[in-house]
């Protein structure tokens, strides 16, 4: 197994933002219950942090920045995703992940870092 280095990969796909979104409802990632999840029930914070609920997590963050058509969007899933790995980073650090897992969590951030660039760098 290999240490699962998603919060090195998070932290590189969400290195820009601009400010506020323009999207009325809550995104999924952001009222999931899961790691790091903003639901406040007391599920959400009994739930283990695995390398499976790190990876869904990462690829709803993607999600999400890939539906965003403006820079204020990308700032507020960019602040959400910080403030989950502020949360879940350190127990993150210790986790085993599969090479499969790896390679799905390098593919959910190259594919964020290029909606981002897409939307912040529009060419």
């Amino acid at each position: 197994m290999v240490r699962l280095s998603v919060v090195v990969f998070a932290v590189v796909a969400v290195a820009a933002g601009a400010a506020g979104c323009q999207k009325s409802a809550k995104p999924s990632w952001a009222q999931d219950a899961g790691p790091g999840g903003t639901a406040g029930s007391d599920a959400a914070a009994m739930t283990p942090v695995t390398p499976e609920a790190v990876l869904a997590k990462l690829e709803g963050f993607r999600d999400a920045a890939c539906a965003c058509m403006a820079p204020a969007c990308v700032e507020d899933v960019e602040m959400a995703m910080r403030a989950w790995l502020l949360k879940e980073g350190p127990e993150m650090q210790s986790l085993k992940s599969t090479a499969a897992q790896n390679e799905a969590a390098n593919k959910a951030s190259s594919a964020m870092a290029a909606c981002v660039d897409r939307i912040l760098h529009p060419r």
